[in-house]
């Protein structure tokens, strides 16, 4: 899949091709690289502080670009569904909103949607490993990432069509595979849960659909 992500690269740089190819070796060591520093092991005692240090760990440079100011309003929702994971024993999951199921590209001058999988999202994944990896070190049940595609907004308000961005949702499943992710990461997308009238059924009056 990386062979795949750089292929463009090669037709723009053809006259320098080791530039693709020191490309492709940073994208293969991106999930190499070791995970940052350890957090310690937690006693069973010590399995209180784990929400706090879990938010901490969010909110820390690492895997946040906001203010401490700007997440401190989330806390108290995210301490309060570790602590549920923690009762139960299963992973904390996280749901992150990837957008509509396409990524805006420049490359031609104007702004057009682009259903191929690229550099954003194997970053993203990489993030999402250093997280679980990180977690694991003290709770050992570790983590549960869902992707969110809301392609039926996109489809609603921006006219993108479902059939273009069902091809993005089939490439990024493709892409976790390919990295080994797939225990850890899934994919929801709206369109395949909710239809246009179910929108429609809940819309504000005089919006329009």
């Amino acid at each position: 899949m990386i062979e795949e992500l750089t292929r463009s690269i090669d037709d723009r740089t053809s006259a320098s091709p080791g530039v693709a190819f020191a490309l492709r070796q940073y994208l293969e060591t991106l999930f190499t690289e070791p995970p940052g520093p350890a957090m310690d092991r937690l006693t069973s005692t010590g399995m209180g502080l784990l929400p706090d240090r879990l938010f901490e760990t969010l909110a820390s440079r690492e895997f946040c670009s906001l203010s401490l100011g700007r997440v401190a309003g989330s806390r108290d929702r995210v301490i309060a569904s570790v602590k549920r994971a923690l009762h139960r024993v299963e992973p904390i999951h996280f749901y992150y909103d990837l957008g509509g199921g396409y990524a805006t590209s420049f490359r031609s001058g104007a702004a057009r949607p682009q259903m191929d999988v690229g550099l954003g999202e194997l970053l993203l994944l990489r993030q999402v490993t250093r997280l679980s990896t990180r977690i694991r070190q003290c709770y050992p049940v570790g983590i549960r990432f869902s992707l969110v595609i809301d392609n039926l907004s996109a489809f609603l308000v921006e006219d993108v069509p479902l059939t273009d961005t069902a091809i993005y949702c089939r490439n990024l499943p493709r892409l976790v595979d390919d990295l080994g992710l797939s225990s850890l990461t899934d994919l929801i997308v709206t369109s395949e849960y909710f239809s246009v009238s179910d929108f429609a059924a809940v819309w504000p009056r005089g919006a329009g659909v």
